[in-house]
């Protein structure tokens, strides 16, 4: 990488998934949106993530850079890369190739077995030690590694431990990004011999281990520069045992480096007045086209319209996004004069409850097990009110997209859920949506309770969807916060540096600085 004559930082920006080639989750979005948002202020930065086989290189661009080695294993890979531009962007991303590890059907989890693939430390440890000998090869040294959840998160380690004699590599700063404490990438601790890293290294309390495991996730924030997590909220609820996940000790020991950036969304993917995914196009000015996608939306679920109010939930279906919460009640809010669609994939005993009563309602629940993207986009569009009772939620992106629709989300107050919602008992005028505290069935049904209420009043509805559809959700924002934060870590010395001679003191009368040595 040539520096640009305006780039104020090189950012290698590695991550397990990305938009526009390959998602599962809110990993992808962010991919997807923040390297490109970084690239237009000026930085010049690169993405790098796993060619897998569901990738279609053609349609992607992709263009064969070049072919390093990589020994692994005990074996020497040539392993390949390839490169493409993100859509519309002059911004890249590089794609490592190994068909072993990553031609697969499933991404994270073996679609065979529901699980995750059982060989899922090598397949990391191999990414990882590709993305180091990467830099090596071919000299693209970067000042910031930026290192996204437990997939990459031996990367700091990797580079203070085996590569710590490589004088090119010694200016690099890592950053871990903590999308999802939830996931740790907990493996026996025999797995650390596989980055060619010592056993010796898995003492009792070492950065790796825990209990008697090594932790992906722990030793990345034990050895970055820096670790951010998506929202200011979730950066605070991870430092406590109650969301903490085992890691609240280690965040709490590092909390001075310990930072939260709220994540933006796509507002040009993500836009009611211009998405092509949806039968009617609508804005402030003219909402009356919002009422136009709910036909459509009840005729994809099978539903008939009889003018009750639309409640949508796209969400993968798992006990951290409220699947618990809403079994506790989903008969009572059915009971309601409502109409309820969702949308989304998740544990099986999950996806059979909904399938059941689903079966039982079938005349005001409709379910959609799996993802359509054009689907999400019309959920979003036709729905009145968006549900997300997530029992924690690092960030959220599904909240900011309801609001920009018009569309007040539902949410348990915590992580970036609480940051991103006003909510209406907080604030009647500015409130772009409606929140309880307690996670409790009885709280969700309550504030769903209080947001039918205020449908009745047109008036008060009319200002919270406008509300909502006026905040900015860019990521023009937390770019900024962003380039800032790589300037404070790069002007920082190193764990075990020496910081630089006090550049304050001044000589004075005598030929020596005060306090130091001649």
């Amino acid at each position: 990488m040539t520096r640009l004559p305006n780039s104020r930082r090189r950012v290698v920006f590695v991550s397990a998934e990305s938009l526009p080639w390959i998602k599962t989750g809110g990993l992808g979005d962010v991919a997807g949106s923040l390297p490109p948002a970084l690239h237009a202020l000026g930085t010049e930065i690169v993405s790098v993530l796993p060619l897998y086989g569901r990738i279609d290189r053609e349609a992607a661009g992709m263009r064969l850079l070049t072919t390093i080695h990589v020994n692994y294993l005990g074996n020497d890979f040539p392993t390949r890369i390839f490169e493409a531009d993100y859509p519309g962007e002059s911004c890249r991303a590089l794609f490592i190739e190994n068909q072993y590890y990553f031609e697969r059907e499933g991404i994270y989890v073996d679609p065979h077995s529901g699980r995750p693939y059982a060989d899922d430390d090598e397949r990391w440890f191999f990414f990882q030690s590709a993305v180091m000998e990467l830099l090596r090869q071919t000299g693209a040294i970067p000042d910031i590694l930026f290192c996204n959840d437990w997939h990459t998160a031996m990367l700091p380690a990797l580079l203070r431990i085996r590569y710590s004699n490589d004088q090119e590599l010694a200016g690099v700063r890592t950053l871990i990004g903590i999308h999802n404490l939830g996931y740790q990438g907990i493996f026996p601790a025999s797995s650390i011999t596989k980055l060619q890293m010592p056993q010796e290294l898995m003492f009792s309390m070492s950065p790796f281990e825990y209990f008697g495991h090594l932790n992906c996730l722990k030793a990345g924030i034990s050895f970055a520069d820096e670790i951010v997590t998506v929202s200011p909220t979730y950066s605070e609820e991870i430092r406590t045992p109650e969301l903490g996940h085992g890691l609240d000790g280690v965040l709490r020991q590092y909390e001075e480096r310990l930072t939260g950036i709220l994540n933006g969304i796509d507002t040009t993917a993500w836009n009611p007045s211009r998405d092509k995914l949806i039968p009617a196009n609508y804005s402030i000015g003219r909402m009356q086209q919002k009422a136009d996608n709910r036909a459509p939306l009840l005729e994809a679920f099978g539903l008939q319209d009889d003018g009750s109010p639309i409640l949508g939930m796209v969400s993968r279906l798992t006990e951290q996004k409220g699947l618990d919460l809403i079994a506790g009640c989903i008969d009572r809010i059915l009971s309601r004069r409502v109409k309820l669609v969702i949308l989304g994939s998740g544990d099986p005993h999950h996806e059979a409850f909904l399938r059941d009563v689903a079966r039982r309602h079938s005349s005001c629940m409709g379910l959609q097990i799996g993802y359509n993207e054009e689907l999400a986009h019309l959920m979003f569009a036709g729905s009145d009110i968006f549900l997300m009772p997530s029992h924690y939620e690092p960030c959220g992106l599904s909240q900011m997209y309801a609001m920009l629709y018009g569309t007040p989300p539902i949410v348990h107050h915590t992580g970036g859920l609480r940051d991103t919602v006003l909510a209406f008992r907080d604030s009647a005028d500015e409130a772009t949506g409606f929140a309880f505290d307690e996670y409790q069935p009885e709280e969700l049904l309550e504030a769903i309770d209080v947001a039918l209420a205020a449908m009745r009043k047109p008036q008060t509805w009319k200002r919270i969807q406008r509300n909502g559809m006026s905040r900015d959700f860019s990521w023009k924002h937390a770019a900024v916060e962003y380039l800032q934060l790589f300037e404070s870590i790069c002007q920082r010395p190193r764990p075990g540096e020496r910081p630089p001679l006090m550049p304050q003191l001044q000589r004075q009368d005598s030929d020596r600085f005060y306090g130091l040595p001649e």
